[in-house]
């Protein structure tokens, strides 16, 4: 998933993730979040977002504890 360059209305230079996935009913979403100083910070945030929102029910016990964990 991408993450954008924008400028600020002060011309502060700032990133934005925007991730399209599909939830665990099937249905196709999308969401954004904006104000990450680096890219490869909102890189990193699809990353754990992606990892939560897995739809994976074939987890093992220690995978869904860090998964709870994280939070």
């Amino acid at each position: 998933m991408p993450a954008y360059k924008y400028k600020t209305q002060s011309g502060k230079t700032l990133w934005r993730a925007v991730i399209r996935y599909e939830d665990w009913q099937g249905e196709k979403k999308e969401t954004t979040k904006r104000g990450f100083a680096k890219k490869r910070e909102a890189e990193e945030w699809i990353e754990q977002f992606l990892r939560q929102n897995q739809a994976d029910t074939h987890m093992t016990m220690n995978e869904f504890y860090e998964l709870f964990d994280s939070w």
